[in-house]
């Protein structure tokens, strides 16, 4: 895929435009690049024979003359958060053509900007998604044709190979996301949260992994955008806060030794008016206390809207849940919020323990946050320790708490409960 916010090269002479307009011109695929602004600038012919508008009918428009109405507002509303923030998009989209047919296409935007960082324009690239319904039609008949006879057929990794394989696998993920939930192909890691004095595991956190029927195991960081794009976050929310419910519930039941599991929740989700209604639904359902569940935000939410972020926490607190500050020191880091927000812990992000016995600036920060949290009465915790001498330098500055593959990897739950 393309680098996030290219950058606009030195000044190019003569022969190296005319280059670049003829590409641009012979390109298969439809390209439309904007000003900053959002108005077309260009198009190229692919542009022109795919959706049956004219160079001369689209300049000087918004692109959104193709719209389908197929999408809510919040998937465009994503969509150009994601541009602003990450510096581009890519995914699938619905669109119209001039003579009104609806079409799917694959596609993928980026920001362009200037050797000082300005964005001045958007280009998009659209693909052929018909053409990756062929190719994953032939591979399904070759998967069924091998199921069959039982016979591996070698043309099947050779015809994979020869496609865009990433851009297959991102087709093949946003498509079947929407099936995901009620195929049940979701499941929950837990990740141990150790105490430094004992080293006893006294807490978790549930991370969600996608059982992919032809992927694998598929990170959330694959997945999570997709879902933000297509509306599916919601649900995919609703089910972690459940299944984290009934989880503890049935390790109570089993006699399991009862300890806090933290979960991840996200901004659109956690803004919402009746986000701890829903927790407290969860809770009743299954007859959870409210102390053993814990809710991980980030710096990010606090800057969208304060008034609600400090009532939805401390209408959380009420409930008896706990509220941890993910990633800390890796955003906007105010000290202003840690005072104005009703924290309970602060997980330091991962990045400063990895550099911390290698440079001794960031150890010192490190300490100073440790000591920060201390004063401020706040459970500590840092993620990402993975080896001895991170350890040893932890119990140094005194930190309460660790995360991190030195102790455990995120396993099944079957595979925590016996590590319990």
């Amino acid at each position: 895929m393309y680098h996030s916010r290219a950058q606009i090269p030195r000044k190019m002479n003569a022969e190296e435009l005319s280059i670049i307009q003829k590409v641009f011109e012979h390109w298969l695929n439809p390209i439309v690049v904007t000003d900053n602004q959002g108005t077309i600038q260009f198009v190229n012919p692919a542009f022109s024979r795919i959706t049956g508008y004219s160079e001369q009918e689209v300049i000087g428009k918004n692109p959104r003359i193709l719209k389908s109405f197929q999408h809510p507002s919040e998937f465009y509303q994503n969509l150009w958060r994601q541009i602003i923030q990450k510096g581009s998009w890519f995914g699938v989209i619905w669109n119209r053509k001039k003579n009104g047919e609806v079409y799917l296409e694959w596609k993928t935007i980026f920001a362009i900007q200037d050797q000082n960082g300005n964005t001045t324009h958007y280009a998009a690239i659209a693909y052929d998604i018909n053409h990756i319904k062929e190719q994953e039609s032939i591979i399904e008949q070759f998967s069924q044709r091998n199921e069959n006879t039982g016979i591996q057929d070698r043309r099947l990794p050779n015809y994979t190979s020869s496609m865009n394989r990433e851009t297959y696998k991102a087709y093949s993920l946003e498509k079947d996301l929407h099936s995901a939930l009620p195929n049940q192909e979701f499941e929950l890691y837990y990740q141990p949260r150790i105490e430094m004095k004992s080293g006893n595991i006294v807490g978790a956190e549930a991370l969600i992994r996608w059982n992919h029927p032809k992927w694998g195991l598929v990170s959330p960081m694959e997945f999570i955008p997709l879902a933000e794009e297509t509306g599916l976050i919601s649900d995919i929310d609703e089910w972690v806060k459940v299944t984290v419910c009934k989880q503890i519930r049935d390790w109570q039941q089993a006699g399991v030794p009862a300890i806090p599991i933290s979960i991840n929740v996200f901004a659109q989700e956690f803004m919402k008016r009746d986000f701890p209604h829903k927790l407290q639904s969860s809770l009743k359902q299954t007859g959870v206390d409210g102390k053993w569940l814990e809710i991980e935000i980030t710096e990010s939410f606090m800057i969208q809207n304060a008034e609600v972020v400090r009532d939805t926490i401390e209408r959380l607190r009420n409930l008896g849940i706990k509220v941890s500050l993910d990633d800390f020191g890796t955003g906007y880091s105010s000290l202003h919020y840690l005072t104005q927000f009703s924290i309970d812990i602060l997980k330091i992000d991962k990045s400063f323990i990895s550099e911390s016995t290698t440079k001794p600036q960031i150890a010192t920060i490190l300490q100073s946050m440790i000591q920060m949290a201390h004063g401020l009465q706040l459970e500590i915790v840092v993620e990402g320790v993975e080896t001895e001498e991170q350890l040893a330098l932890l119990r140094q500055l005194h930190c309460q708490y660790v995360q991190g593959y030195l102790f455990s990897p995120p396993v099944p739950a079957d595979q925590f409960i016996r590590m319990l």
